[in-house]
């Protein structure tokens, strides 16, 4: 029987329902859809309005009670805003950290400013087009304004931190991680437990109250008074969950001791769920792990049993665990329909098997097809509910279905549509999530483990996430992007009307806020990446050197563009000579001493925006250069004002893909571009 309501399907306890965390979000809707309720008064009609770096003491005039009237001192040094921002939110007067407006106005001013640096990127980016331009081009106002015209519509923001082409970027980062790294080992998920960590409420106290709660003395706090707390102060909550990830996996996953494996690379997203607390999703990749299809399923489950349990935690570790048992809720019900969409109840399994979709509906008991059994199956579990006092034995569950195993294994296979790994699970553990016992006793909040079986569909889901919540956001900046292409605007006003369609739109919560400002890790991996332009030379996007620089060369000068990834390999150590082009990106960082001069920093990065819009694929491997070196080079060299010095760790190469059927050409140019070694590109 499904149920009819909501209500009636959720049973979570009101308390576990509802964040504790800030429920603040900051949300700029267009000004037109509320033009009936707004007041026009026009004190200073006929002047220019100033913008937020422009008006000097915008801040303090906004929030007297934060600076008592009082402008921020003068340093002798020039300090970016930035730094002042993260001096003040850190501060150990609270002030700043527990005024959570405050916090919205620091990000959001500290977006305006990177759009606006982005305006004066794009101005300093072209396509040649297979000509040869010199300084005298540049010296010429209106000549400059030809020249500069490279439209990359709203791909020119993929390192704005939590736009939709920053997470874009990301997919195709995770990407190229799978098709580089091989299958990741496991999926993980861990989730905060603010009103359960008993050490981040003893912070709360001692840093907001002055005071040094004891044990009991938390225990016995209202989920009110917890809650209060925990939302007075989101800096520190951020702050604290962002450590405890950091120590979570260098101190205990990373260690000696192993407890989900030799972990040797892996990748983290850092989601807000309910636009609240922070939680993430991470794959690892595990030394010598086995793989489905490659070794035997034997050797999978025994290496999945051996880290990954779904007992139900002992009372110990349970009473700090919020949601390790799944309760149904509003979110999980999938469709408005009587079925949770994170597939709980999970079947009971006598020992851990993987098991693949049936193909023949009608084998069953007698004449009973195995969709009538497994219907039969999932009744009985539904009616279990929560499984908290149940006692009955697999053994026991088949005699009540009337069914032998051989068929409820069948009927399960039914349900299926790919394969899947279920662990041994008894009746009584129905609700309870997979977890690692030595990561969830030190964790002490939600957590979920599951072994990758298939690359592809793992690569999806986490996509999934990663996109999550900016799928809609995409689609307005894209509009944005034909809106200013469509009208009579130039590079820098384009730019700024997709900016600014970003701003509007987009709801950041509180604890968003502090990652933004804070300059949090927002995502993570144990490689660096890098991308190879490998377009034909006329197709490449370039970054000129700042005007100022380029109006003191001589007017025949040809040098008047920064020194990209295919310029250095060109100028490459001639010990390095035999090294192709994958190879030298990813294993060599290369710098200059005149890079802060003359802006050669943003060279690499520019570099990826030239990249087509094209759908990637995880498990498409293609012909991918080795990670592992077996060139014997010194760590460093140095040829006039380059270094090149040798990484311990090879970073993650991408590249333009072209399409061996739709740009055969292309295709085998790249390939020889990158794998072939040569002294020009």
């Amino acid at each position: 029987m499904e149920p009819d309501s909501d209500d009636e399907w959720t049973e979570m306890l009101k308390e576990d329902a509802q964040p504790a965390g800030s429920l603040d979000t900051m949300l700029a809707p267009e000004f037109t859809t509320e033009e009936n309720l707004a007041y026009c008064l026009a004190p200073s009609e006929g002047n220019h309005p100033l913008g937020l770096f422009q008006d000097k003491y915008s801040e303090e005039l906004a929030f007297p009670t934060l600076f008592c009237g009082q402008p921020r001192n003068e340093n002798n040094v020039k300090v970016h805003y930035s730094e002042i921002c993260k001096w003040e939110l850190r501060h150990k007067d609270r002030r700043f950290a527990k005024c959570v407006p405050n916090i919205f106005f620091k990000a959001k001013k500290l977006q305006i400013n990177q759009i606006q640096q982005k305006v004066t990127l794009s101005l300093r980016k072209k396509k040649l087009e297979g000509k040869t331009l010199t300084a005298k081009d540049f010296k010429d106002i209106q000549r400059v304004q030809e020249i500069l015209s490279l439209d990359e519509g709203f791909r020119v923001f993929r390192t704005l931190r939590g736009s939709p082409p920053y997470w874009e970027n990301s997919k195709k980062e995770l990407f190229a991680m799978i098709r580089q790294l091989g299958i990741p080992t496991w999926f993980m998920s861990f989730s905060a437990a603010e009103t359960r960590w008993l050490h981040l409420l003893r912070i709360l106290g001692r840093t907001l109250q002055n005071k040094e709660l004891t044990d009991s003395e938390i225990l016995n706090m209202s989920w009110q008074e917890k809650s209060d707390l925990i939302q007075s102060d989101p800096v520190t909550c951020s702050r604290h969950f962002d450590y405890s990830v950091r120590r979570l996996i260098s101190d205990v996953m990373q260690s000696s001791y192993h407890p989900v494996g030799d972990i040797i690379d892996y990748f983290y997203r850092v989601e807000f769920q309910q636009r609240g607390s922070p939680h993430i999703h991470m794959l690892a990749w595990i030394k010598d792990a086995p793989q489905y299809g490659t070794d035997t399923n034997e050797q999978v489950v025994s290496f999945v049993d051996k880290y990954v349990t779904c007992n139900k935690p002992p009372s110990s570790v349970n009473n700090s665990v919020q949601l390790q048992s799944h309760s149904h809720a509003k979110t999980c019900r999938k469709k408005r329909q009587g079925v949770c969409r994170f597939g709980f109840p999970l079947p009971p399994m006598p020992r851990t098997v993987i098991l693949t979709p049936a193909s023949d509906s009608n084998e069953g008991n007698g004449n009973e097809s195995l969709p009538a059994l497994y219907k039969r199956i999932k009744e009985y579990l539904d009616g279990l509910k929560l499984a908290d006092d149940v006692t009955t034995t697999f053994e026991e569950m088949l005699h009540i279905l009337d069914m032998t195993e051989d068929q409820y294994m069948h009927a399960i296979r039914w349900s299926l549509t790919a394969d899947k790994l279920f662990l041994k699970r008894s009746p009584s553990e129905i609700r309870v999530n997979a977890y690692s016992k030595p990561l969830l006793e030190t964790w002490k909040a939600n957590m979920d483990i599951q072994y990758v079986l298939d690359p592809y569909a793992c690569a999806m889901y986490i996509v999934s996430y990663i996109s999550k919540g900016q799928r809609g956001m995409s689609n307005l900046m894209q509009r944005a992007t034909k809106e200013a292409r469509d009208g009579n605007h130039d590079i820098k006003q384009r730019v700024r009307h997709i900016g600014n369609k970003f701003l509007n739109h987009v709801e950041l919560s509180a604890q968003e806020a502090v990652y933004l400002v804070l300059q949090m890790s927002l995502r993570k991996a144990t490689r660096q990446f890098v991308f190879i332009n490998t377009s034909p030379p006329e197709d490449r996007t370039v970054l000129l050197k700042p005007l100022k620089v380029i109006q003191d060369l001589p007017d025949d000068s040809t040098d008047v563009e920064c020194m990209g990834l295919i310029k250095k390999y060109a100028a490459r150590p001639k010990i390095l000579e035999n090294d192709c082009l994958a190879d030298f990106a990813a294993w060599f960082d290369v710098s200059t001493s005149k890079s802060k001069s003359i802006g050669t920093q943003d060279a690499d990065e520019i570099e990826s925006e030239d990249e087509p819009l094209i759908e990637e694929s995880a498990t498409d491997r293609g012909n991918e250069c080795s990670i592992e070196s077996s060139n014997e080079h010194a760590t460093c060299y140095t040829v006039g004002a380059l270094t090149f010095k040798k990484r311990n760790k090879a970073k993650i190469i991408r590249y333009v893909r072209f399409n061996e059927g739709k740009d055969p050409e292309k295709y085998y140019r790249e390939q020889l571009m990158l794998f072939v070694r040569s002294m020009e590109m």
